[in-house]
């Protein structure tokens, strides 16, 4: 399941993605979801999500500017 979850938040739901993840976790010696729970916060740590902010979300913060 924890393969699955993975593949869909990397936008990418097919079988051979998932297939991949878990020959990688075999790999890796990842056996349990605290162990895939670890690795991904550890891959957030080293790659953090960029964040696209809309134009109207930066103009209407641009109000709050001194």
């Amino acid at each position: 399941k924890e393969a699955l979850r993975e593949a869909v938040l990397n936008g990418k739901p097919n079988w051979k993605y998932i297939q991949a993840i878990l020959r990688n976790w075999r790999h890796e010696g990842i056996q349990s979801v605290t162990q895939v729970e670890a690795k991904r916060a550890e891959r957030e740590v080293n790659n953090p999500k960029q964040v696209q902010a809309s134009a109207d979300f930066l103009d209407a913060m641009n109000l709050w500017q001194d």
